[in-house]
């Protein structure tokens, strides 16, 4: 007989999945939002873009120069005035109080040959109104410059020196708060130099977030990389923080690839169709496996294979579909799983229902046979050559086991008068019905291998 599932994903209790990372709410499957607490903008740059991977603001990042990205890292040397703009507003427009985090690449060891831009935030392109800047002189410090809403000097200060190996990836925060006086430089989780006092002003025109450049465009050469920016509204740190590190990426959607397994099995030998309704966006996908007898399978190569569990060893919705009916070809317990996957962790694709047609069987029922011996004798002595049949007693179900109400002969006694034939032990509450010639008679076997009628739960006489 033909059965088709479905999982409709309204009952999150159906499912079984990190809720940390994933959600099941409104009929849909899908990734959750982690957005970091008081995240503004972020970027991984997975994806091989200039872009941010989430902000409160317009995301697209612009190229000056030829400013490349390859493994998440975005690559400002080579050529000359290289830097990477971003629309700053509600995406790092903190007037008084906020965060920038990045990772660092130098591309140089020990002082730099040219002044290293890192970032820059202001009004506008060649703007010091709203500024603060951090940088890299030539003689190896950390400078820090920043100034209020009329362009006058907040905080002016060379902050510590340093002195990098080109290609270690070094964790840069700037934490400031320049109503209360408490402006911090952390490098690697370690505050560099002092806490910087200088307060003032800065208001909302703030238009610009210049990554690898100086406000007014100045860079000369820059030689270094970065990645995992992250801007937030509040303080991060106050103190050291060596021990947090490394910090998590800037992601708005995991990108673990997190399952759904769903909750609920069934018992075929053959599946006959398979569709789920997804949305998905950019290379986004959701894919899947199907697990039979223990054994979970994906499709490659035109071919249904057992796979390892991962996302790798997954398959599409059309794939499952086109191969569906080699999944199983004997009868098992299948189970489906599937796989959320986001590119970018900037996007999350969706499932909203999930079909399955089979073969419908239910497991093979486990019964204990019961041997039962035993004399038949009369009042002179024995009685060879009797048939002893048995039935249900007014018929039960047994498991999943319908037993038919018909006397079935066990056994013929021999000329000792002994017999030995095996029954069905019955469901509890259940019993059986003997026949020996005219008599019959209510038994109730043990939950053994074998009995005998000293050993009977119960023993009634019910015709003679």
């Amino acid at each position: 007989m033909s059965t088709t599932i479905t999982y409709p994903f309204t009952t999150p209790s159906n499912y079984t999945y990190d809720n940390t990372i994933v959600e099941i709410a409104g009929g849909v499957a899908k990734l959750k939002d982690i957005t970091p607490a008081n995240s503004t903008c972020g970027a991984n740059y997975v994806c091989g873009t200039l872009d941010l991977t989430y902000g409160d603001g317009v995301i697209t990042g612009t190229g000056v120069g030829s400013p490349t990205v390859s493994n998440s890292l975005v690559d400002l040397t080579g050529a000359l005035d290289q830097y990477v703009d971003y629309d700053a507003d509600l995406n790092a427009d903190g007037q008084q109080v906020g965060t920038i985090r990045f990772d660092l690449v130098p591309n140089w060891t020990g002082s730099p040959a040219d002044d290293q831009y890192l970032f820059s935030i202001c009004k506008e392109n060649n703007s010091t109104l709203n500024l603060i800047s951090l940088y890299v002189n030539t003689s190896g410090f950390i400078l820090l410059r920043v100034n209020d809403s009329t362009g006058a000097s907040i905080i002016n200060a060379a902050i510590a020196a340093w002195s990098p190996t080109a290609g270690n990836t070094y964790t840069f925060e700037l934490d400031y708060d320049f109503t209360a006086g408490a402006t911090r430089v952390f490098l690697d989780g370690v505050e560099q130099g002092a806490t910087q006092t200088g307060t003032g002003t800065r208001d909302a025109n703030i238009g610009l977030l210049r990554m690898g450049g100086y406000y007014d465009g100045t860079v000369g050469q820059s030689n270094l990389k970065y990645s995992n920016l992250v801007v937030f509204s509040t303080v991060q740190h106050t103190i050291d923080h060596a021990g947090d590190l490394p910090f998590d990426m800037p992601t708005k959607y995991s990108l673990a690839n997190p399952t759904v397994s769903m909750n609920s099995t069934f018992s075929s030998s053959l599946l006959t169709a398979f569709s789920s309704t997804d949305t998905v966006v950019l290379n986004d996908l959701v894919k899947f496996t199907i697990s039979h007898a223990g054994q979970e399978k994906y499709v490659t190569g035109g071919a249904v294979v057992n796979s390892d569990g991962t996302y790798a060893q997954s398959s599409i919705e059309s794939d499952i579909s086109t191969y569906i009916e080699d999944f199983a070809s004997t009868k098992g317990t299948v189970a489906v799983k599937l796989f959320l996957h986001s590119e970018c962790g900037r996007t999350s694709p969706s499932v909203d229902i999930i079909s399955i047609t089979y073969n419908s069987n239910i497991a093979t029922p486990s019964l204990t046979l019961c041997a039962l011996e035993g004399y038949i004798y009369n009042a002179n002595g024995v009685v060879a050559n009797q048939i002893v049949e048995i039935r249900p007693f007014a018929g039960f179900i047994n498991s999943t086991v319908l037993h038919k109400y018909t006397w079935t002969t066990i056994a013929t006694t021999g000329s000792d008068g002994w017999f030995e034939g095996r029954i069905y032990v019955q469901a509890t509450g259940e019993y059986w019905e003997m026949r020996v010639g005219t008599q019959r008679y209510k038994i109730q076997l043990p939950n053994a291998d074998e009995a005998d009628f000293s050993t009977l739960l119960s023993f009634e006489v019910i015709e003679t």
